[in-house]
């Protein structure tokens, strides 16, 4: 992001510097900084994580499905086939028991999990980072740490 601050949704075209000038206080323009760097910030890490994950919304809903699947398999005492239909079906695909597909979801879910606590703790603290700057240029470079920081978690 340039000086140029939005608000509202709309484009302010003066210079925070011009803004100070005008009368507007440097809290306010800050302030109004912050905001746009925080929510460009955010969109920009939720990218990064689009990225191990899907951005498909019928995928992620079959992901979930499967999760809540395996997980009811394994604890369950005496588990049919007909009460697993996503995992059914795709054990025998893969030719593998449904067991261990369960096994396989479960540890990626896991895995997840863990990657998506990071990203939003990281998404947290940029938040932190961000207002707490105290000019423009700080702000700029707390949001493109904490999107490298998750880049790095991300590729790691």
């Amino acid at each position: 992001m340039s000086e140029m601050l939005l608000s509202i949704g709309s484009r302010i075209n003066w210079p925070a510097a011009k803004l100070i000038e005008a009368g507007v206080s440097s809290e306010t323009v800050l302030a109004a900084a912050a905001a746009v760097i925080v929510r460009e910030c955010h969109d920009q890490i939720d990218g990064v994580a689009d990225r191990v994950y899907t951005v498909s919304a019928s995928r992620s809903a079959r992901y979930v499905r499967k999760e809540a699947e395996a997980r009811a398999f394994l604890a369950a005492a005496e588990p049919g086939e007909a009460d697993y239909p996503m995992l059914a079906a795709e054990s025998a695909a893969r030719e593998v028991t449904i067991g261990t597909l369960a096994g396989e979801v479960i540890a990626a879910a896991d895995a997840y999990t863990l990657l998506a606590a990071g990203v939003e703790a990281a998404r947290a603290a940029a938040r932190i980072a961000i207002e707490g700057a105290g000019s423009i240029s700080a702000m700029q470079i707390a949001s493109r740490e904490a999107i490298a920081g998750v880049e790095a978690l991300v590729s790691g």
